[in-house]
């Protein structure tokens, strides 16, 4: 009886007593209310067993509503049959004595549901008289998920105890099948193992009880195997999770269902056993019985399959451990041609073998916990030669020499010693292993050999050829190459294998030998080198390459395949060396894609400078053939502006070609700089406009500004370079656009930290393939499009890398032949808060300035200039301006000059024979002069002008000159204060 039924029936039993003394009646009523709020069901009965009252409980646990339970017979309802015979015996004694056993005792009892399942319940039945009769009444606790976690918890302590005990691994399962057969009512186990090597399951260990057909179901068991996804098992391996079958007659993948039919068996149960993540095996556990879905034990089975691997895992590493360690005792025990023995970390003798006993003389007690130095002579004692040998084993992993020892008797020997480190798991030396062959009489042989001739000398090489076959002395020299060396005898069998070939193919060597090779590296590279394996079996050398994978790892190896001819001549095996020519494979792939690329570039640079030779020579040829026109007696005045204008025009594309060049190559360098400033972006937006508005309605084209609300009003950015920028951009949409439109749409990030100029034209578009090249360096889109179209193919490479210095980029957003092209430009605002006012902006018509003329009378001018065209073209725009000209040919003159006369200012080139510009300013400086000077030079760099202005010059004027420049320059450094300012001028 549970806690709350005991507490209930006491508290209705004082309820009842202490309406008795007050002689207050208890209704049923009530009393029903009161069981109707019991958690255990209470079920009442007449001495007919007649059920009488039946709570909420009761329905809930056995199934049956009240309406189907009062009145009906409680034996058929609650009680198994087996019992029923036994409830109406007590039933009848209680009656006939006045005593029944159970009365008033809790009792364990199975119990019948309506679903026809048996569950085990505690009951506890009291009896009051009522009138003539009796009435029982009995409270009825469920404890089906008590009795089943008792039962798991008893299963896992005994699993426990099995694994702690079990000698091996047939025990263990054996042990652990009877427990969890018993405990949920299966018949039939077995346990199926992994072979990792065919990768496949085996069958490892059966139990099952003595029925009819279980015997046949084994033997059928035993002779099938499993791979991955194969069979029940194949189905746990391949998933990794178990698997439950309700039915086996409707399992499809199961190839013993013949047998497991005429067994008797309905259901089944496949779980995994691993240890960790490795897959170790697969449980099954089969039932004669239909069996449902048992969550406890799937969550049990789990556990059991994870504590069961880690079992077989540890019984099988002790198993390989101690089979390992057998042979390398017997054979250490065997060999008596070497000793061989383990020494402490201190150099202490751990071991003996009978080799040992051979070569020294000392009997395994004689030096077993003695230092190995009693082997070596004084002298070399005294030099601590022992310890130096650990100490180099410590540190390179090894040390090998050839050296005099001493035996027991006194007498000295030549020995060949090798000294192997030993590490544990943390790369600690633990101890040594030492080998030492008695090589006394090779060496005295070696002596012997110098007073031989040389037939002597070539019959021991002979010989020496022949020992150095032994398998011993070869496993040491093909061990320390890099090289892998296999020997594979006239079976296709292994019969030797190196240390390095054995880790490129991630295989421990006694799991490589006595193997075929097609088991080793399988089918599809052995069908590949097989006819070249086949060549050195007929005698001849052959030569191939082949991969290697290991890991996932790709590694590809040159194979030399050399016969081994017997003395007879004919093929005993096959030497097989593979040398890893991965590397070199990769260097030759990386040698043609780096030819492939710099002939490329080279190609790319070619057709960079034939098209820059194309237009330079273009503009070039218009100026030189317009002049020579000009020149011509024939020639109309009307005709002569227009060659005049030619001249000028192309002059001026000549110098943008050229300014193109330079800003690229500082760009590139890292030597150009940005001068950020406030600009407003109207006025940057609305010179694009002018400038390129123009150019659009030469080809009838339309072009929009369109800027969204939000955009900053100021900017703090480069204004040349901004312009630069969208003149590139804004002129190739234009250039590159037969007929549309092209739109300019201005917008800015919600901080306004980013401004975005999206330039979309409907011209011809940019094709995938020219996407690629499309922001390269000596490599432009299309030459054939350029050359219909004319520019550099500077534009874009240029515009990008200023974008880039202004905080953002140049990106093709989109493209489609024949529809059109998005350029997205991004820059940084330079505003870190968006405090600016935003705005719309619309387009305003600007009136062009009226030309203003600046007379430059009564100004005296100094040119020095080496080149006489020049002297003659800015002599002559002063002139012409009012001003009086003085030339000078160079610095030095030009310095005399201005020592005798004083002139109102001093145009200076700056590269010049005799004494260059830079030279002669700082001469007039130190002078104490302080007449204005003015840098005029092609040097067109920004780095030049800070360089004149450092080194004295008052400013600085580029070539070609520009005639507007120049004359407000003259003006206003040589006294007409009220010219317009220089800062003003336009930098041509």
């Amino acid at each position: 009886m549970s806690q709350f039924a005991k507490s209930l029936q006491a508290s209705f039993r004082k309820a009842l007593h202490k309406a008795r003394r007050k002689k207050v009646s208890v209704s049923p009523s009530d009393v029903v209310n009161i069981l109707e709020t019991a958690h255990d069901a209470f079920v009442s009965i007449d001495v007919d067993s007649r059920i009488l009252i039946w709570n909420q409980q009761a329905e809930r646990t056995f199934g049956w509503t009240k309406r189907e339970a009062i009145g009906n017979f409680l034996p058929d309802l609650l009680i198994p049959k087996e019992y029923r015979k036994a409830h109406l015996i007590g039933l009848s004694a209680f009656l006939n004595t006045g005593q029944g056993k159970i009365l008033g005792k809790t009792i364990e009892l199975p119990a019948l549901k309506k679903d026809g399942t048996i569950v085990p319940v505690e009951l506890t039945v009291t009896s009051y008289q009522q009138d003539d009769s009796y009435i029982f009444n009995a409270f009825i606790h469920d404890i089906s998920d008590k009795k089943r976690a008792t039962k798991v918890q008893k299963t896992q302590l005994e699993i426990t105890q099995v694994l702690a005990e079990a000698a091996d691994i047939s025990e263990a399962s054996t042990r652990i099948f009877k427990i969890i057969a018993k405990a949920f009512d299966w018949q039939f186990a077995a346990l199926w193992c992994i072979d990792s090597e065919k990768m496949l399951l085996k069958s490892c260990d059966f139990w099952y009880e003595d029925l009819p057909g279980f015997t046949e179901f084994e033997q059928r068991c035993r002779q099938l195997t499993f791979t991955a996804g194969m069979g029940l098992p194949g189905q746990v391996w391949l998933s990794g999770q178990p698997v439950w079958i309700e039915k086996l007659e409707t399992l499809k993948n199961f190839p013993r269902i013949s047998e497991a039919i005429k067994s008797h068996l309905k259901s089944g149960l496949c779980f995994p056993v691993l240890a960790g993540s490795d897959y170790v095996g697969t449980i099954e556990f089969f039932s004669t019985n239909y069996k449902p879905v048992d969550q406890d034990l799937l969550t049990l089975i789990s556990d059991i399959g994870l504590r069961l691997g880690f079992f077989i895992h540890r019984k099988w590493t002790e198993k390989n451990l101690y089979q390992a360690e057998s042979r390398m005792q017997q054979f250490i025990a065997g060999v008596k041609d070497y000793a061989i023995f383990f020494l402490d970390k201190e150099g202490n003798i751990m071991s003996w073998n009978e080799g040992a006993k051979k070569i020294t003389g000392y009997e395994s007690a004689e030096v077993v916990g003695k230092n190995f130095s009693i082997f070596y002579t004084d002298d070399a004692n005294a030099r601590r030669h022992p310890r130096l040998e650990l100490e180099l084993a410590e540190q390179n992993g090894r040390y090998e020499e050839e050296g005099l020892r001493v035996r027991k008797d006194g007498e000295t020997f030549w020995a060949n010693v090798l000294i192997t480190a030993i590490y544990d798991e943390n790369h600690k030396v633990t101890g040594y292993a030492k080998i030492t062959r008695d090589i006394t009489d090779r060496k005295t042989a070696e002596e012997k050999l110098k007073s031989l001739n040389q037939e002597l000398e070539r019959r021991v090489e002979e010989r020496s050829v022949e020992v150095s076959k032994s398998e011993s002395l070869l496993r040491l020299i093909t061990d320390a190459l890099p090289l892998g060396v296999v020997y594979v005898d006239s079976n296709y069998k292994f019969r030797f294998v190196n240390h390095t070939y054995s880790k490129w193919i991630n295989k421990h060597k006694d799991d490589i030998v006595a193997q075929n090779v097609e088991d080793i590296i399988g089918a599809r590279t052995s069908m590949a080198i097989m006819p070249f394996l086949q060549q050195a079996f007929e005698g001849h050398v052959s030569i191939t390459e082949s991969s290697i994978y290991s890991n996932r790892k790709e590694r590809l190896v040159r194979v030399q395949n050399i016969p081994d001819l017997a003395p007879n001549g004919s093929v005993r095996g096959v030497v097989v060396v593979l040398t890893d020519i991965t590397n070199q494979k990769y260097h030759e792939h990386a040698l043609k894609k780096s030819r492939y690329e710099a002939e490329a570039a080279n190609e790319a640079k070619s057709a960079f400078l034939a098209n820059m030779s194309h237009e330079i020579r273009t503009p070039l040829g218009a100026v030189l053939g317009f002049s020579e026109l000009i020149m011509s007696s024939d020639i109309t005045d009307g005709d002569k502006i227009e060659a005049m204008n030619s001249i000028k025009r192309n002059g001026e594309l000549l110098s943008n070609i050229i300014n193109d060049i330079l800003d690229l190559s500082k760009v590139e360098a890292g030597k150009l700089r940005i001068d950020r400033k406030y600009v407003s972006l109207d006025e940057i937006l609305t010179d694009i406009t002018q400038l390129m508005s123009l150019k659009a309605s030469e080809k009838g084209l339309s072009l929009r500004v369109i800027i969204n609300n939000n955009v900053p009003k100021i900017l703090k950015t480069d204004p040349l370079r901004l312009r630069q920028i969208l003149v590139n951009i804004v002129g190739n949409a234009i250039k590159f656009t037969p007929h549309g439109s092209i739109a300019v749409d201005i917008s800015s990030s919600k901080d306004g930290r980013k401004i975005f100029f999206a330039v979309k034209d409907t011209g011809i578009g940019i094709s995938a393939s020219q996407v690629e090249h499309l922001f390269q360096p000596f490599s432009q889109a299309d030459i054939s499009s350029r050359r219909s179209y004319g520019g550099t193919g500077l534009g874009l490479v240029l515009s990008k890398n200023l974008a880039n210095l202004l905080g953002g980029d140049v990106v093709l957003k989109e493209s489609t032949r024949e529809q059109g092209s998005i350029f997205l430009i991004t820059i940084d605002s330079g505003i870190k808060e968006h405090s600016v006012e935003t705005y719309h902006v619309e387009q305003k018509k600007q009136e062009p300035a009226k030309p203003q003329t600046i007379s430059l009378s009564g100004i005296q001018v100094l040119l020095v200039e080496d080149v006489v065209d020049n002297q003659v073209l800015v002599s002559r725009f002063l002139s012409m301006a009012g001003a009086s000209v003085d030339i000078a040919e160079n610095g030095l003159v030009g310095l005399e000059k201005a020592k005798k006369q004083s002139y109102d200012l001093i145009l200076m080139d700056l590269q010049m024979p005799i004494m260059d510009g830079y030279r002669a300013t700082a001469e007039i400086r130190k002078m104490g002069i302080k007449t204005p000077v003015v840098a005029l030079t092609a040097h067109a760099l920004k780095e030049e002008r800070e360089r004149a202005l450092q080194s004295g010059f008052t400013d600085y004027l580029s070539k070609p000159v520009n005639r507007k420049a120049l004359i407000e320059h003259v003006a206003y450094y040589g006294g007409n204060k009220d010219s317009r300012s220089p800062d003003a001028k336009v930098n041509p």
